[in-house]
C-alpha cells in the first residue's frame, strides 16, 4: 500500500475512536448505556442492525462463492432480506413492548431464573469467541495487506473498538455504526463502476461464465441449504441478542418495525454491490482454485482501485468486522452486568456502580476478544469451528426466546429441553457421528438439522401442551412485569438530537475527506468526486434537517396562532 493508504487507514481509526469518545457523557446510566434511553432514532438503529449484521466475512467467504457459483450467492443473501421483512411484521414490536433491556431480562420474567442462567451463561461463553471470530479475519487482511504484524493488527483494532464501546456504550456503537455503513457505501459505489470498467461489463462475464453460474441454486449449495439458512438467519434477525437490542432501544413500537423494515430494504440491493467485484474478477482471473477464492474481492480492489482509496475500502472492510465486534462487546458487557452482577452477585448496587461494572467488564470482554482473535493461527481452524457452532447452536438458543415471546404455553423447562435435545443431537452427530456411524453431515445437513431439530421439538411441545389446555405460570409473571412498567414518552430526547446531529457533520467530515482523496488520485477522479459529491450532498441535507427540526419548535412558541373563545 502506498502512503496515502496508511493516512486515510489511520485517519478511519482516529474519526471513530473520536465518535465514540464524544458520547462518554450520554452513558450515565444503565439504560443509556445499554439501550439509548429508549430514544434512538429508528434509522439510526436499523442502519447499525444492518451493519452490524455481517463482517469481513461478506467480502472473503461470501465473495468467494460468487466468483465460484454466481447468482446463488446474492440468493441466498436476498432470503435474508425476506427475513428482515418477516420480523418487521411479526417480531420487532413484540421485543419493544417487553419494555426489556436484554433478552436475558426477558428471560427472566417470562420463563425464570433457572431458564435466565442457562441461556446468559451459554450466550456468553459463545459470545466471547465469536468476538474474537470476528476481529480475527480483518485484522489478518490488514496484516496482508499492510505487512504489518499480524499481533499488532489483532491488538490495535481490538482496543479501538474496546475503548470507544467502554466509553460511550450503545450510543457510540450506534453513531459508529452509522458512520461506517457512510464509508462502507462510498467505498462500494466507486468499487463496482471500476470492476465493470476493469472486466469489460456484464457481457464478458456472462460470455466467459461457467454452465450454471447464473441460476439461483448452484453446485452444493442446493433449495434445502437456502432455506435452511434463510430459517437460521430469520431466527437469528428475530432472537440474537444483539440484534433484539436495536428494536428495544427505540421510542415506540412502530420504530421497531421500521428498524426491521430497513434492514430488509437495505438486503435488497447489498448482494448486487458486495458480490459483484468479485463475480467481475472471473473475467480477469479464472483460475482462482480452493481457498484462493477467498481473495477475489481483495485482488480486484488492490487491481482497480487509486492511491489512497485502497486504504478506504481496508476501512470499509474493518468498518463491517468493527460493527459486529462492537455490538457483541455492548451486549455482552449488557448480560454480565444486568443478568449476572446485578441478579447475582449485588442485588443492591448503586447506578454509579453498576456504570462502573459495564466499563470495566466491556474492557474484559475486549482483552478476551483480542485474546481469542490471538490464539487463532496457533489452533487452527477456529473460524470454522466458530461458524459450525452457529450452525449448531443458533437454532437451539435462539428460538426457545423467540418461541416464549410468542406463545403462553412454552414453560422454562420445555425451552431448556428443546435446547437440551436439540443441542445433545447436533452435537453428537458432529462430534460423535463420524467416528461412530461413519456419517458426516455437509453443511447443508448440519445448517438443516441446526435449525430443524429445536423447530419440530418446540412445535410438538406446543401441540401438547395446547391440547391439556395448560398456560405456562410465567405469564402471569410477565405480565405484571409489563403492567409496572411506565409507558415513554415517544418523544425526541436531547440525546437522540445530539446523536443525529454528530451523525450530520460526520458524514460532511467523510464527503470532505473523499473530496480530497479523488482530487489526489491519479485515475477515475470523476467517479470518487461524484461520490464524494453524494455524501456531501447527504450530509448537508441531514445537517438541514436537523436544524429545522430544532428551530419548529420555538417556531411555534413564539407564534402560538389564534385562541379559541
Amino acid at each position: 500500500m502506498a502512503p496515502l493508504d496508511y493516512i486515510v487507514m489511520a485517519v478511519y481509526c482516529v474519526s471513530i475512536l473520536a465518535s465514540g469518545v464524544i458520547f462518554s457523557r450520554t452513558g450515565a446510566n444503565m439504560k443509556s448505556f445499554f439501550a439509548a434511553d429508549g430514544e434512538a432514532p429508528w434509522w439510526l438503529s436499523g442502519l447499525s442492525l444492518y451493519m452490524s449484521f455481517f463482517s469481513a466475512g461478506a467480502f472473503v467467504v461470501w465473495g468467494g462463492m460468487a466468483y465460484e457459483h454466481g447468482v446463488v450467492a446474492l440468493n441466498i443473501q436476498w432470503t435474508t432480506s425476506l427475513c428482515g421483512f418477516a420480523v418487521a411484521i411479526f417480531l420487532a414490536h413484540r421485543w419493544k413492548r417487553t419494555g426489556v433491556m436484554t433478552v436475558g431480562e426477558f428471560i427472566r420474567h417470562r420463563l425464570g431464573t433457572g431458564a435466565q442462567q442457562f441461556y446468559t451463561y451459554a450466550y456468553t461463553f459463545f459470545g466471547v469467541f465469536t468476538a474474537g471470530g470476528l476481529l480475527y479475519p480483518v485484522s489478518k487482511m490488514v496484516s496482508v495487506t499492510s505487512g504489518l504484524p499480524l499481533p499488532l493488527c489483532c491488538a490495535v483494532l481490538g482496543a479501538v473498538i474496546t475503548i470507544y464501546t467502554a466509553v460511550g456504550g450503545l450510543w457510540a456503537v450506534l453513531v459508529t455504526d452509522t458512520l461506517q455503513f457512510v464509508v462502507l457505501m462510498a467505498a462500494l459505489l466507486i468499487a463496482a463502476p471500476l470492476a465493470l470498467r476493469e472486466a469489460g461489463g456484464i457481457e464478458s462475464l456472462v460470455a466467459g461464465a461457467p454452465q450454471g453460474y447464473f441460476h439461483l441454486v448452484h453446485g452444493p449449495y442446493n433449495w434445502l441449504f437456502v432455506c435452511a439458512y434463510a430459517l437460521y438467519h430469520l431466527y437469528m434477525l428475530g432472537g440474537k441478542w444483539p440484534y433484539v437490542q436495536r428494536y428495544t432501544s427505540v421510542p415506540d413500537e412502530r420504530s421497531a418495525r421500521k428498524v426491521a423494515a430497513l434492514f430488509g430494504v437495505l438486503y435488497i440491493f447489498n448482494p448486487v454491490l458486495f458480490f459483484l467485484p468479485a463475480m467481475l474478477y472471473r473475467t480477469v482471473n479464472p483460475h482462482l482454485t480452493g481457498l484462493q477464492v477467498e481473495d477475489a474481492f481483495i485482488l480486484m480492489a488492490r487491481k482497480i482501485l487509486p492511491t489512497g482509496l485502497v486504504g478506504l475500502m481496508l476501512a470499509a472492510m474493518l468498518s463491517s468486522s468493527a460493527s459486529a465486534a462492537n455490538t457483541m462487546l455492548n451486549m455482552l458487557s449488557a448480560v454480565f452486568t444486568r443478568d449476572i452482577y446485578q441478579n447475582r452477585i449485588r442485588r443492591d448496587a448503586s447506578e454509579r456502580a453498576l456504570m462502573i461494572v459495564a466499563r470495566l467488564s466491556t474492557c474484559v470482554f475486549g482483552a478476551l476478544m483480542i485474546s481469542v482473535a490471538l490464539i487463532v493461527p496457533l489452533v487452527g481452524g477456529l473460524v470454522e469451528m466458530i461458524l459450525s457452532l452457529a450452525a449448531i447452536t443458533g437454532g437451539a438458543t435462539l428460538l426457545p426466546p423467540i418461541w416464549a415471546l410468542c406463545s403462553k404455553r412454552i414453560s422454562s423447562s420445555a425451552a431448556i429441553a428443546a435446547s437440551a435435545i436439540a443441542l445433545g443431537v447436533c452435537l453428537f452427530l458432529k462430534l460423535l457421528g463420524p467416528p461412530l456411524l461413519g456419517l458426516k453431515l455437509n453443511r447443508a445437513a448440519e445448517m438443516t438439522v441446526g435449525v430443524g431439530i429445536p423447530t419440530v421439538v418446540l412445535i410438538v411441545f406446543e401441540l401438547v401442551l395446547l391440547a391439556r389446555g395448560m398456560v405456562s405460570p410465567g405469564v402471569a409473571r410477565f405480565e405484571a412485569h409489563r403492567a409496572a412498567l411506565r409507558p415513554g414518552s415517544g418523544a425526541s430526547s436531547a440525546q437522540s438530537r445530539f446523536g443525529a446531529t454528530v451523525v450530520a457533520y460526520s458524514i460532511l467530515f467523510i464527503g470532505t475527506c473523499l473530496l480530497l482523496l479523488g482530487w489526489l488520485a491519479p485515475h477515475s477522479q470523476r467517479l470518487v468526486l461524484a461520490v464524494a459529491a453524494l455524501v456531501l450532498a447527504v450530509g448537508a441535507l441531514a445537517v438541514w434537517l436537523i436544524r429545522r427540526s430544532q428551530a419548529a419548535p420555538k417556531f411555534r412558541h413564539q407564534y402560538p396562532g389564534p385562541q379559541q373563545n
